[in-house]
């Protein structure tokens, strides 16, 4: 039988949040300036999951993500994103569908 690749997605999130063994850039090299590359500018994250990110993102910044998000996927509703940082700055808890 041949595995696909959302069935290793799926085991890979049994259990709670995958394992971190990637780097991701928050800020793309590319895009930014040599004080923004330090590490402050690298976070750990599951391969997988910066494969989907840099397969949807590209080399966009993390305001240039949120804007895309907006605009194409939530029809221009600001507010979505606004509720949202609202109850994360209040620690309100926030339901999570992958772990």
């Amino acid at each position: 039988m041949v595995r696909s690749k959302m069935d290793f997605f799926n085991e890979s999130l049994k259990g709670g949040l995958p394992k971190k063994d990637a780097l991701h850039y928050i800020y793309p090299p590319s895009r930014t300036s040599y004080r923004q590359k330090g590490e402050n500018n690298r976070v750990p994250v599951n391969h997988v999951f910066e494969r989907r990110f840099q397969q949807l993102f590209w080399a966009r910044t993390p305001e240039e993500c949120l804007d895309f998000l907006v605009d194409y996927f939530w029809g221009g509703r600001i507010e979505i994103l606004e509720n949202y940082l609202d109850k994360r700055r209040s620690k309100t808890t926030i339901t999570k569908n992958y772990g």
